[in-house]
C-alpha cells in the first residue's frame, strides 16, 4: 500500500473499530473529499453497529420476559 486513511468507529467514547481505505496507486493520495465521505460512512456504521447491539439487547431482555411469565 501507497497510501491509507483509517477512520474510527466510535460507541459514545469508546472506539470500537476502524474503517480503513487503502491505494495501491504509488501517485495517490486523499483529499478532503475522501476524507469526509469516509468519515460520514463511519459515522453511519457506527450508528448501524449501536443499533444492532440496542436490538440484539431488547430481543434477549424479550424472551426473558417470556420466560418468566410461562414460569409465573
Amino acid at each position: 500500500m501507497t497510501a491509507d486513511l483509517g477512520v474510527p468507529l466510535k460507541s459514545g467514547d469508546e472506539t470500537i473499530g476502524v474503517i480503513g481505505l487503502c491505494s495501491f496507486d504509488p501517485q495517490k493520495q486523499f483529499g478532503d473529499n475522501e476524507i469526509t465521505v469516509l468519515t460520514r460512512f463511519a459515522e453511519l456504521t457506527s450508528v448501524a453497529l449501536d443499533n444492532a447491539h440496542l436490538h440484539a439487547k431488547i430481543q434477549q431482555e424479550l424472551q426473558e420476559r417470556i420466560q418468566t411469565e410461562k414460569i409465573l
